[in-house]
């Protein structure tokens, strides 16, 4: 007796066909000059990898509205807000500059960044705390969310590696050449889109499956 397909989710599909839509125009940005204006810091790619950011803080708060891991919202909208430039937008000197604080910048300023990098660290903390050894023990099970979240991790880190590559590479002796450092740049901006897409759907199959437990 011939097997009955199983039925596609509507959901799945879309979601199919919105990663077909997004590969194609990818790589159509990539190879087109045309794509600066998309791609360019304050852009609309950067816009929305913090659109999508807060928008899993949101979803975050509004299915575990709990005091204990008040952390995983947080750091998600000190990310959202680190995309949009936050940083270094209302400072003399990017608040994870050692600059700002060495400086003559304002004691204003050096009392707000020095909070603000507080703040990244005890999320982090908590993070290892409360989420490291749960989030390892689901990777060596193979869940979908653990995987989609080291997919994440190493996303933004190969993005903030290529952030600058030609300036970093300077003292070192080694010239970028200028369509090199153009290509990097957008593929920094695009693998900060696809972190804040593979951290978003992490976070949706955690709640999902504790939903369902």
């Amino acid at each position: 007796m011939p097997r009955t397909p199983a039925r596609l989710s509507p959901v799945t599909v879309l979601c199919w066909a919105q990663a077909v839509i997004l590969a194609f125009v990818s790589v159509d940005l990539l190879r087109s000059q045309q794509g600066k204006w998309l791609l360019r810091e304050g852009g609309g790619i950067e816009s929305v990898s913090a659109v999508l950011l807060a928008g899993a803080a949101l979803l975050y708060l509004t299915y575990t509205p709990s005091r204990q891991t008040w952390h995983v919202p947080v750091g998600l909208i000190l990310l959202a807000m680190r995309e949009l430039d936050f940083d270094k937008r209302f400072t003399s000197e990017g608040v994870l500059q050692l600059r700002l604080y060495s400086g003559d910048a304002p004691m204003a300023e050096k009392l707000v960044g020095a909070a603000i990098v507080l703040l990244a660290l005890v999320v982090l903390a908590r993070l290892a705390l409360f989420q490291a050894m749960p989030w390892l023990r689901a990777l060596l099970r193979g869940a979908a969310w653990a995987w989609l979240f080291a997919l994440s991790a190493a996303l933004i880190v190969i993005a903030k590696s290529l952030d600058g590559i030609a300036r970093k590479l300077a003292p070192l002796g080694i010239d970028v050449p200028a369509d090199l450092s153009d290509l990097s740049s957008r593929v920094e901006e695009l693998f900060e889109l696809f972190f804040a897409l593979a951290l978003l759907a992490s976070l949706t199959l955690v709640l999902r499956t504790r939903d369902a437990a």
